[in-house]
């Protein structure tokens, strides 16, 4: 098994879903990669959305990457052209201030000043109107999928309720914390080619590519919308080939491609608790040490938790912050573990208490420089399980295979025609 290192990227994940979306064009003006019913792909649209998702998911920009990931991308500009054209056909209407407030509200997501995500789309060759457009499309997709399922997608308290009861039931038991990107063999003469993108994207991620921005981007697992997230899963949930699978995997690592039922899998095993009940609350720990000697200035104490501030400040995942200390300072950097609240040192534990899972601590001076702390996961307590954030989980699942199962048959009931 490879050690999984997750590098900082800007998490433009509504960015990734709704690229470059083609648009009807001449075939006498471009080469075409594809004709969705009346509507052609470009390789032009191809070109840019590869483009695109190499630059957010950190990967290596080069033509052999760019070959690799040629026919999954152009499959999911298929999709986004039917999901377009389904939203037309539905007579769905987008209000534009609302795909504004969208775009403000991605650009202060991503920790940006007013004005930086133009510049950052202009930067890589792509005019901000282009984005504003596929949030448009977004919007409508969604708007269509609840049109249809609308009723469907109630979440009543008797469903609450027994999730609730279901989470209770399963807290004491062993579990793991998993990742996924699965790519699909729909045609067994396409096993190669698919066998070989998933190698390809195996290696992106083992050379710095983000795994969540490539399961955005890639996975055509419903996951996907989560960075390819599956959350804490008790064995019984998981297919058995997959659970076999996880079982002999360390905590932290990526493996893969596995070829199982439907195509390939790449997995991540981020964590695993063996599920024994504490009143106490648990804090699994990680991080990453800036050196600093001890005969440092104050100046260079003080440019080196700047360093420390700018490095840190955007990560959003334990793996990614190990990354770093594993160039910044391998040997004073990395997982810390589980450590109990009473065993937290007196003068961190306010900082502890008050900290958000995944979220980077401000730099504290360490033995040895600056060290940035983050939480990994939080255990034990006996907190009450956030009613509001079941609901919501049950909802995005529901939407989420609502999604899948409506663009299946519009897949079947398409005209496509995928050009060499």
């Amino acid at each position: 098994m490879f050690r999984l290192h997750f590098p900082s990227c800007i998490a433009l994940s509504l960015l990734l879903g709704c690229a470059l979306l083609p648009q009807a064009v001449s075939a006498q003006d471009v080469g075409i990669a594809a004709v969705v019913n009346d509507t052609l792909i470009s390789k032009a649209d191809v070109d840019a959305r590869i483009k695109l998702a190499l630059v957010n998911s950190n990967g290596q920009s080069d033509d052999q990457a760019r070959a690799h990931i040629y026919q999954d991308v152009l499959h999911q500009l298929v999709d986004e052209t039917l999901e377009l054209q389904e939203a037309k056909r539905e007579g769905v209407t987008i209000d534009d201030a609302e795909i504004l407030r969208e775009y403000d509200d991605l650009e202060r997501r991503n920790k940006m000043a007013p004005g930086a995500l133009e510049k950052f789309l202009n930067d890589h060759g792509i005019a901000k109107k282009e984005l504003l457009d596929q949030l448009t499309v977004r919007f409508a997709w969604n708007a269509v999928v609840r049109g249809r399922y609308g009723p469907s997608l109630i979440v009543g308290d008797d469903e609450i309720n027994e999730k609730i009861k279901e989470i209770k039931a399963h807290a004491s038991e062993p579990a793991s914390h998993v990742a996924e990107i699965f790519l699909p063999v729909s045609d067994p003469s396409q096993d190669a080619q698919v066998a070989a993108g998933a190698t390809h994207l195996l290696d992106q991620i083992k050379h710095g590519a983000s795994f969540p921005e490539v399961a955005r981007q890639f996975s055509h697992a419903s996951s996907a919308a989560t960075g390819g997230d599956l959350g804490w899963v008790t064995p019984s949930t998981l297919p058995p080939d997959i659970e076999k699978i996880v079982n002999q995997m360390q905590p932290g690592t990526l493996g893969g491609p596995f070829r199982l039922t439907g195509g390939y899998y790449i997995l991540v095993l981020v964590d695993r608790r063996d599920g024994s009940a504490s009143d106490e609350i648990r804090y699994n720990l990680t991080q990453v040490v800036f050196p600093l000697a001890p005969t440092a200035t104050e100046a260079e104490a003080q440019a080196t938790l700047a360093k420390a501030k700018a490095m840190t400040a955007n990560l959003r995942s334990c793996a990614e912050l190990n990354a770093l200390g594993n160039k910044i300072s391998p040997d004073l950097s990395g997982p810390i573990g589980d450590v109990m609240a009473s065993q937290v040192p007196g003068a961190l534990r306010p900082i502890v208490e008050k900290a958000k899972v995944a979220v980077p601590f401000d730099p504290l001076p360490v033995r040895g420089g600056i060290g940035v702390y983050m939480i990994c996961g939080r255990s034990g307590g006996t907190g009450e399980i956030n009613r509001s954030a079941v609901e919501n989980a049950l909802i995005d699942q529901k939407f989420q295979n609502a999604s899948v199962r409506y663009l299946s048959e519009l897949r079947r009931t398409a005209y496509i025609d995928l050009r060499n």
